[in-house]
């Protein structure tokens, strides 16, 4: 393969490259559009979808611009414009490098145009290589590489790296995904329990009419247990039509971009082990409620209005002055006696935790949000970082470092470097960098223990420190690939990083001091900085003029790709919690239409006592104003808690700083538009309340 870098302003991250001695295998590309690039043609090209979403090119758009010319000096960034050339999209690719966001926006070329501009353009020869023994081999290659380049400049690119990092990201989405599903599983398990039991009470009121005419405990309750298995079964139809429905949609985002075949999927084990699953469930969830409706020998038939009133419907009733909101709270949270006994508890259990896990999710979400926009959470603690390509000497008594220590317009800067070469801390792999602290404070995010200030001291990332299954206060050795020195150091503390490449992402790398750094790699130079300006600084300006006076590269804050991955999966648990919600609301469907049909004899008496229409409709609406406001009023609390405990854990798993939000904006919300839909919901079991026949129902109860 053949490089050639873009010198147009605006396009220089674009990288061009062809192949070099033939094309290359249709096999090697995952098309997404369009085809490959003829051979034989100079001016097609296909694109990757980073390069699409980035450009906004597409299949047919025409591209212009400027080759580097010969002449310009690749090794110290300094690219001149040369040859300037004409090209067609033809085709849109997935590589590997897109998948994690380690490559630039790339192009692929032809044959044809490598033979046409190799000698127009400036160049950079791309080989692949496949070592023999892995990784293991890769510091010896480096070095033999290096010593035949004779000092030009050599790049690497770990591929396995790269797939490795690819596994990472969509493990998270598959993790997050396994983790959303069982516990939405559970709880909608838990709802449909309660359902079945609310269910079988309500029915159970026949049993004792049924046992006089023979039926016996055991026919009872093999009586609910048919009924529930009848449900399982169109609950397994239903899951079964609603899962290859959805997996013709998924997977949703970058995964379905590297999908090998995308559209519906159905799986025969897993399709019978589920519906299996399913049936199993919900057979169990109604065994002991059938047991104990079939159990109950007689069903006391005394009045709910036997009942002490609430401590609610008393204060609405003296409060309001008005029968229909204490009534409407004694419908909403007493369960009643006999005939008229409705299922309050199990209710109010159903929906409370349907809405916990909603709030819960919401205030996950935005602390995703939080999270992927305030750089100092995932370790970017500075302004810029700088990096001089070993142009710039920051050592003690430098002219470089004194100016930087002296600019007026810098609050914070911390100098040190890399080794050039990837670390192994008890023999895992990572990245790693030394940083010491010469004007103000300035250092990486720390979540426990310290920084490091001595020799023989190191600090780590969280998710590396469980890789090398150490602690802080732990020894451990340090060395680096293709390096036989290891050193013991102590773990002082643990600390988040902005690492975001083909070897360590966020919760990964290490930390050390510039003379421990020594230790191991003496070569290693002073040549970064990390720079916090003044608050008072207009942060452009200052940028500009230290690239007037610096020669190398500066990079501001930018979301690595493990942040990204955490903010594709952040709408997985809203999207499943609002099914909770749904279930949530059918709960508050079911217990009003119940209550009305169970309660029918004392809406009945009521209106033979003067009750009018708009009073019977009122109790209604009451019921479901005060039921939601229970509901809301015990799940906000629980919401906000479970999702603060949820996020602290997802942090600890990812290694990063939590922060969780409080998201009061959508609480406030949320529990606004719950109130409005149970009101919603409650007008037609209103109207049949006021349309209670009164001489039909007294007949017949």
């Amino acid at each position: 393969m053949r490089g050639f870098p873009v010198a147009t302003p605006g396009l220089q991250d674009l990288e061009v490259s062809a192949p070099h001695g033939g094309p290359l295998p249709s096999r090697f590309f995952k098309m997404l559009d369009g085809r490959l690039p003829d051979p034989q043609r100079a001016d097609e090209v296909m694109i990757s979808f980073r390069t699409r979403d980035r450009y906004h090119w597409h299949v047919g758009s025409r591209i212009s611009f400027a080759l580097a010319d010969p002449s310009s000096n690749l090794a110290s960034g300094g690219v001149k414009p040369g040859v300037v050339v004409s090209v067609r999209v033809v085709g849109i690719n997935a590589a590997s490098g897109d998948l994690v966001g380690v490559a630039g926006p790339g192009m692929m070329t032809s044959p044809a145009f490598e033979h046409e501009y190799t000698s127009k353009a400036a160049t950079l020869e791309l080989q692949t290589f496949k070592l023999r023994r892995g990784q293991a081999d890769l510091g010896a290659f480096e070095a033999g590489v290096r010593k035949l380049a004779g000092g030009k400049l050599i790049e690497y690119t770990e591929i396995q790296s790269d797939l490795g990092q690819i596994k990472r990201s969509f493990h998270l989405q598959a993790v997050a995904l396994w983790i959303t599903c069982t516990v939405i599983g559970a709880v909608s398990l838990l709802i449909f329990g309660q359902s079945i039991a609310r269910q079988v009470r309500i029915e159970a009121d026949e049993y004792p009419a049924l046992r006089s005419l023979g039926m016996t405990r055991r026919d009872l309750t093999w009586l609910g247990l048919v009924r529930a298995l009848v449900v399982a079964v169109a609950a397994a139809g239903v899951a079964l039509g609603a899962g290859i429905l959805l997996s013709i949609a998924t997977p949703f985002g970058l995964a379905r971009v590297i999908e090998p075949n995308p559209g519906p999927w159905i799986p025969g084990g897993i399709v019978a082990t589920g519906c299996g699953a399913l049936v199993v469930a919900v057979m169990a969830c109604a065994v002991f409620p059938s047991w104990r409706a079939a159990s109950v020998v007689h069903r006391e038939s005394s009045l709910s209005s036997s009942a002490r009133p609430t401590l609610v419907s008393r204060v609405l009733g003296l409060v309001t002055g008005k029968p229909s909101p204490a009534l409407g709270a004694r419908f909403a949270l007493e369960q009643g006696r006999g005939r008229a006994t409705v299922p309050v508890r199990s209710s109010l259990t159903a929906a409370v935790v349907g809405i916990v896990v909603l709030l819960a999710a919401l205030s996950v979400g935005m602390s995703v949000k939080h999270f992927a926009a305030t750089p100092r959470l995932y370790g970017w603690t500075w302004d810029v970082a700088y990096d001089s390509g070993h142009a710039v000497s920051f050592e003690p008594g430098s002219k470089a470092r004194d100016e930087l220590v002296s600019d007026s317009s810098i609050s914070d800067v911390s100098v040190g470097g890399i080794a050039g070469a990837t670390f192994r801390l008890n023999g895992i792999g990572m990245d790693g960098i030394s940083l010491d602290p010469v004007k103000g404070h300035l250092e990486p995010n720390i979540l426990e223990g310290r920084s490091p200030t001595g020799l023989d001291e190191v600090v780590v990332g969280r998710k590396s420190l469980q890789q090398a299954r150490a602690h802080v206060g732990s020894t451990v050795t340090v060395g680096l690939v293709g390096k036989k020195t290891t050193i013991p150091m102590h773990v002082v503390g643990v600390a988040v990083f902005p690492f975001d490449d083909d070897t360590s992402t966020i919760g990964e790398g290490l930390w050390m001091t510039a003379e421990a750094l020594n230790r191991i790699a003496p070569e290693a130079k002073r040549d970064s900085a990390a720079i916090r300006f003044a608050p008072t600084t207009s942060k452009k300006a200052a940028l500009e003029r230290l690239k007037g006076r610096f020669e190398g590269d500066f990079a501001e804050a930018d979301t690595p790709g493990g942040v990204t991955d955490y903010r594709r999966v952040s709408q997985v648990p809203l999207v499943l919690a609002g099914l909770l919600a749904a279930l949530a609301v059918g709960t508050l469907a079911h217990l009003l239409v119940s209550s009305i049909h169970r309660r029918r004899r004392d809406l009945a008496i009521l209106k033979a006592l003067g009750f009018e229409k708009r009073q019977a409709r009122g109790v209604v609406l009451w019921q479901a104003g005060v039921f939601t406001t229970v509901v809301l009023v015990i799940a906000a609390p629980l919401g906000w808690v479970v999702g603060r405990l949820a996020w602290n854990v997802i942090a600890r798993y990812g290694g990063f700083d939590p922060a969780p939000v409080i998201p009061l904006g959508q609480f406030g919300i949320t529990c606004g538009a719950a109130l409005l839909v149970a009101l919603a919901i409650s007008l037609a079991p209103a109207r049949v309340a006021a349309r209670t026949p009164v001489a039909a129902v007294l007949r017949t109860e």
